[in-house]
């Protein structure tokens, strides 16, 4: 089950490993204040979705309904879709990945808990073939409007991971960082892992923090954002 908690505020594949998480996503949902605040998140038309990822400049694909799989470019990139379910899958080239990959690959290799399967696959790419790790999302348009795909291997720490993050405020957190604070405070996480939250966020808008667990908060919009942890 899924769980959702809402605060009343006004080319050529061979996959070698597909694997759902075993333990449901708890999801909380957290809304601010109306704004005008800017941020990352383009505005979007009916029928479209926000794709990005850390690190940036990944290979994005978008499959909706019964419909055969779409690359539709690299990330950020906005997609088209269809109401009702649909699924976005990004990946990553191995190489850029600077860590020891378990054999076979796990279902927990990233931190990324509101993402729904880990894939590894063989691609041909620029004339050879090489080997990607994917993350893929299960949605729902028009509930599920944005994807930030975060691949922060479980090998490796939060200070090394940093400089995957894009520089600058990419996304304004002024509608909701007292909220957020709050809620990380209750979590008893550090003021010093807090900060680094609060950067990371400002930066790429997903963060992987340990808290009872693991939990990953994402930027959904310019005054929402949602905290998903797997027990």
């Amino acid at each position: 089950m899924r769980y959702k908690f809402v605060l009343p505020i006004t080319a050529l594949m061979v996959v070698v490993l597909l694997a759902d998480f075993a333990t449901p996503a708890l999801v909380e949902e957290y809304r601010a204040q109306e704004s005008t605040a800017k941020l990352g998140i383009p505005e979007l038309s009916a029928g479209q979705v926000w794709i990005s990822s850390i690190p940036l400049g990944l290979r994005a694909y978008v499959t909706v309904g019964s419909e055969a799989e779409k690359f539709v470019g690299t990330t950020p990139v906005v997609a088209s879709v269809k109401e009702g379910p649909f699924k976005v899958m990004v990946e990553i080239p191995v190489e850029q990945l600077p860590v020891t990959l378990p054999s076979p690959l796990t279902p927990d290799f990233f931190l990324d808990e509101s993402a729904d399967t880990v894939g590894d696959s063989y691609k041909q790419m620029e004339g050879e073939i090489r080997r990607t790790l994917e993350l893929q999302y299960r949605l729902e348009y028009p509930k599920d409007k944005t994807v930030i795909a975060l691949f922060h291997p479980r090998n490796m720490g939060l200070a090394d991971f940093e400089r995957f993050y894009p520089d600058g405020t990419n996304f304004a957190l002024e509608e909701f960082e007292q909220l957020l604070s709050d809620r990380l405070g209750a979590e008893d996480i550090t003021e010093n892992n807090k900060d680094i939250a609060l950067d990371r966020l400002r930066r790429g808008g997903i963060v992987t923090l340990y808290a009872n667990g693991w939990l990953t908060i994402v930027v959904r919009g310019p005054k929402s954002f949602d905290i998903v942890r797997r027990r």
